[in-house]
């Protein structure tokens, strides 16, 4: 018998010879069994990632021996796949691989992939996370120690020669790794500690972030600017990267850095910088790393100096955390070239005039916006906002407090709050109805009142509830306080949410026997707290 073949394809090219393809191909079935071929075919559908639903372009399809690339949104459509069972397989850049059982049924089906985020990445000695809620990578947070920074993206052991420290700096990367997932950021850390400051690192950290950025499926990170902190022997390099890279670095967080750099580019001025001293350390010369503060200040560099009171080099407070990530989080928000919550967007980093921001007094501890400010503005410490420099204010070494003056209310108040709800409950904003009556609050506030002052200032940690069964929940954002003593140590507060300019709540306290003791109240709820005096102050009774 002769064998039964079909023209091809493309010499069938008007709709009138359609009918005698059909008449062949029903023919060969006839004469030879079924057709190897189904010319109409076709295994279509759109791949997404599991994490946000969004498309996924450029992830390699292939099924019954063809293989396809999806195009920019994520769409596939597989030629001459026979009826029947088969495998459907996915691989694309940063994502776990997929593979489905599919079936074809006259001569189609559809499959709708939904693949799985990669979100740890390593290459040599460095560690990369990228939260598989993001799909745009916005700037890296780049860690440099001082301890293992590969602890900050992936959890691995710091290396922190005291366990309290080391359970800390976990703490801390699971908060920076929230706020990666908040803010579209990546983080990365690295076992080399310490990275020699110069150009050679700043390559090798380059080349890191382009090898990553290939194998992650995310190539905006070979360009993606560079939140830099530098930890301890970390601080070379990280303020080294800032003064040669300018361009590259949206702000500087430095934790008792071993050294700093001096700043000679009018670039590098421009990086917002937070230096961070503890009044015990024994191993950071405190004097040199402040002179080097004062000259970038005098030549007009942004940069804040602060020192925390009674903690040595390893310390790392709540307080310290605290400070660190709202750092962080405002430069991302004034910053980054990322569309903000009203739509706007930009297309590079936006720079932050020193007029739009608030100055530290060093003598005092007090903040002003910086039209404000009465004293000699290149002295003073520099903060992009109201809540960093809040926190400033409370972070820093309060002043000496003379014995049998005014100033016995002088100190650092280390809060422990409850709040008890009434029988109404308070209200919860995930649901928009009322938390159950029986609610419990917790928060810690940190107040910081200098000598010779009626004002005081403070910050106070994520509220979080505890429901009557049992289960806890986040509540209201972090934030700062404000408030007065007067002369017979009545205080008033203010609380401020997130970075509010306005007070949501208002509160009234005493002062006595050391300790400062009041509430806050409003419809929903009364937050009672208590707070001792940190330090050697003695207590003292308001006079």
């Amino acid at each position: 018998m002769r064998p039964c073949t079909v023209p091809n394809a493309r010499a069938i090219a008007r709709p009138a010879t359609m009918f005698l393809l059909t008449s062949l191909v029903l023919a060969c079935s006839d004469a030879n069994g079924p057709a190897p071929v189904v010319i109409d075919s076709s295994v279509s559908g759109q791949v997404t990632s599991a994490a946000t639903g969004h498309d996924v372009s450029g992830a390699d399809v292939s099924a019954g021996g063809d293989t396809q690339t999806t195009d920019a949104s994520g769409r596939f459509v597989l030629r001459h796949v026979p009826d029947g069972p088969a495998t459907l397989h996915v691989v694309a850049a940063g994502f776990e691989k997929y593979d489905a059982p599919i079936t074809v049924v006259n001569g189609s089906a559809r499959h709708d992939p939904q693949l799985a985020r990669i979100e740890a990445f390593a290459v040599d000695d460095f560690a990369l996370y990228v939260p598989k809620t993001i799909d745009v990578v916005y700037g890296v947070l780049l860690a440099l120690g001082g301890p293992d920074t590969r602890a900050f993206a992936t959890g691995v052991p710091a290396g922190a020669p005291i366990p309290e420290v080391e359970a800390s700096l976990q703490t801390l990367g699971q908060d920076l790794r929230t706020l990666a997932a908040e803010k579209g950021l990546a983080i990365l850390g690295t076992s080399r500690a310490p990275m020699p400051d110069g150009v050679e690192s700043d390559a090798l950290i380059d080349d890191v972030l382009y090898r990553i950025a290939e194998m992650s499926g995310h190539p905006e990170l070979s360009l993606s600017p560079l939140l830099l902190y530098g930890l301890s022997g970390g601080g070379p390099e990280a303020s080294g990267f800032a003064a040669r890279n300018p361009a590259r670095a949206a702000g500087l967080f430095l934790k008792v850095p071993v050294r700093v750099a001096t700043l000679t580019s009018g670039e590098a001025l421009k990086v917002p910088t937070f230096l961070a001293q503890a009044e015990l350390d024994a191993i950071v010369d405190n004097v040199a790393t402040t002179a080097a503060f004062t000259a970038n200040r005098k030549a007009g560099a942004l940069w804040a100096l602060a020192m925390e009171p009674g903690v040595a080099h390893h310390s790392l407070t709540q307080f310290h955390r605290q400070v660190t990530l709202d750092w962080f989080r405002t430069i991302a928000e004034l910053r980054l070239p990322y569309a903000s919550d009203w739509g706007e967007s930009r297309s590079t980093m936006a720079d932050l005039p020193e007029a739009s921001g608030w100055l530290g007094d060093p003598a005092t501890s007090h903040a002003w916006a910086w039209p404000d400010y009465p004293g000699s503005r290149d002295a003073a410490s520099w903060l992009p906002s109201e809540l960093t420099a809040n926190e400033w204010a409370v972070f820093r070494k309060p002043p000496n407090v003379a014995p049998g003056t005014s100033s016995a209310f002088a100190g650092v108040y280390d809060l422990t709050a409850r709040v008890e709800t009434s029988d109404m409950g308070a209200w919860n904003p995930t649901t928009g109805t009322p938390y159950e009556p029986g609610t419990r609050w917790t928060t810690t506030i940190t107040i910081q009142h200098a000598a010779d002052s009626t004002r005081f200032t403070g910050m106070y940690s994520e509220f979080r509830a505890m429901l009557p069964d049992g289960r806890e929940l986040a509540g209201l954002p972090p934030g700062s306080i404000k408030g007065t003593i007067d002369a017979s140590g009545h205080v008033t507060l203010d609380l401020y949410y997130g970075i509010n300019d306005t007070p949501e709540e208002h509160g009234v306290g005493m002062f006595g026997d050391g300790k400062i003791t009041g509430s806050l109240s409003d419809i929903f709820a009364t937050l009672s707290f208590s707070a001792a005096r940190r330090g050697a102050v003695a207590a003292r009774s308001s006079p």
